[in-house]
């Protein structure tokens, strides 16, 4: 989906849980921005997660601040 959305011209960031540099190949690769999973959820219109149901609950806190419609 990110290379997709890349490729279609949006600004895509990449982002899970062991950081930015676990990402940067994949990343760079498809068009988008490693990024730090705080930093992801920053001046974006959109979020796609992909997180296992364990660790929802710990990756709450960035996503707060998001704004809301």
């Amino acid at each position: 989906m990110a290379r997709k959305l890349a490729a279609s011209g949006h600004e895509v960031k990449l982002a899970n849980s062991k950081g930015p540099d676990t990402v940067r190949d994949l990343a760079r690769d498809i068009g988008a921005t490693a990024v730090s999973k705080q930093e992801a959820a920053q001046d974006v219109v959109g979020i796609v997660l992909s997180i296992p149901v364990r660790k929802v609950l710990r990756s709450r806190q960035p996503l707060q601040r998001v704004p809301n419609p």
